[in-house]
């Protein structure tokens, strides 16, 4: 009967109490947090963030998922003082030093993030996916060399993680060895031939060796597999302007800016197209917001000035020029039109100094030569002479 009763009480009290104990396991209760955030669950990752933060109110990895629990349901203050909180504690399990890491690299404090991925080691010798994320770090931070070393550790764990040969087959292609690259590329695909960055950088390996074809295949297949994938778009965009399918880079640069991902360069690339196709309006507005995004774009100020020119706005044309050669005053073509327009304006003196400083920087500009030429005819003097001018210059006569 004694031992009935025994059975009893484990069965009523001692089993719920280990199932509680589980419940409650912090690390157990942030593994379901972020299961259910993936499934945009966030309810049920409220309640399990809540649950390991009772469990132990100094996980960090907790307060900052649930500051980003808090972020989705907009309630922007709640997040801060998760955040604010976290940052005042120290950490202590592996997920801690993890986040804190993760937050480095959003920083682009790539050796901050490092130096926490190691420690994560130390609580974790044999985590694969450490070993990954830190070769990430070292990737990221261009130490390409050693990324391969931590990326073949996390092989040598995992030796079925295709993302670990698509960056290692990145880091490979950095260090000038594109056969160990095309191989993790190859390999990375026979483990998950969806892996849309494997396709992608496939594709630049390709293209790199003028395999033009398998690299045009490669990149069509990463935005069949990714229609998000704005890299993707990007490099294949400029594959179709250097063959001078202007239409179809249109297209994909429209995409990218559609998709709101659009960047200064995205802008002035699609506003060089619109200038090659005669669109000078449509152009002006892209290079407008390439110089709102990066005051320092030199490239759009130059194309903007040289589409002012085609619309006949002379004045329009000679302030961006003037910018241009604030932002780059090694650039010829800049010198070259701005001597143009004081030419036809006949202010010989500003058309000789910008032909001269054009030709310092590209002496093998014949019409240049040409220019500068006429302007020193028309002004009375001497052409400047100096090595590169000698043999190829006409004289005045």
């Amino acid at each position: 009967m004694k031992s009935i009763c025994r059975i009893l009480v484990l069965i009523l009290f001692v089993l719920p109490l280990k199932a509680e104990e589980k419940a409650t396991n912090p690390e157990d209760n942030l593994k379901s947090a972020k299961l259910a955030m993936e499934k945009n669950d966030m309810e049920t990752a409220f309640t399990d963030l809540n649950k390991a933060l009772e469990a132990d109110p100094e996980y960090i990895a907790a307060y900052y998922y649930r500051s980003l629990v808090y972020a989705r349901k907009e309630e922007n203050e709640k997040a801060r003082a998760d955040f604010n909180k976290m940052v005042t504690l120290s950490p202590k399990r592996l997920d801690d030093f993890l986040v804190i890491a993760e937050l480095f690299i959003a920083d682009e404090k790539y050796d901050r993030a490092i130096i926490y991925y190691n420690k994560a080691l130390e609580l974790a010798p044999r985590n694969a996916e450490v070993f990954f994320w830190l070769a990430d770090a070292k990737r990221m931070s261009g130490d390409f060399a050693h990324a391969v070393e931590d990326y073949g550790k996390a092989l040598e764990l995992d030796p079925k993680n295709a993302d670990s040969y698509v960056w290692r087959g990145y880091a490979y292609a950095q260090l000038k060895q594109p056969e160990k690259a095309l191989a993790d590329y190859n390999k990375a695909l026979e483990l998950d031939n969806k892996s849309c960055w494997a396709y992608y950088n496939r594709a630049i390996l390709y293209f790199q060796r003028n395999e033009k074809m398998q690299g045009k295949s490669d990149i069509d297949k990463a935005i069949e597999l990714n229609p998000d994938f704005s890299q993707a778009y990007s490099f294949r965009s400029a594959y179709y302007e250097t063959g001078g399918d202007l239409a179809k880079a249109l297209l994909d640069l429209n995409k990218i800016v559609e998709m709101k991902e659009a960047d200064a360069d995205i802008y002035f690339r699609r506003g060089r197209c619109y200038f090659s196709t005669g669109k000078y309006n449509e152009a002006i507005e892209d290079f407008d917001d390439a110089v709102s995004r990066d005051l320092d774009h030199a490239p759009s100020y130059f194309y903007r000035a040289l589409t002012y020119k085609k619309l006949n706005k002379p004045e329009e044309m000679i302030k961006d020029l003037v910018i241009v050669l604030k932002k780059d005053p090694e650039l010829a073509e800049a010198y070259i039109e701005r001597g143009n327009y004081y030419l036809e304006k006949k202010d010989f003196d500003r058309s000789i100094n910008d032909f001269v400083k054009a030709l310092e920087l590209k002496p093998e500009y014949v019409e240049v030569k040409i220019k500068l030429a006429e302007a020193c005819k028309a002004k009375g003097v001497p052409v400047p002479v100096f090595p590169a001018l000698k043999k190829e210059t006409p004289t005045n006569k």
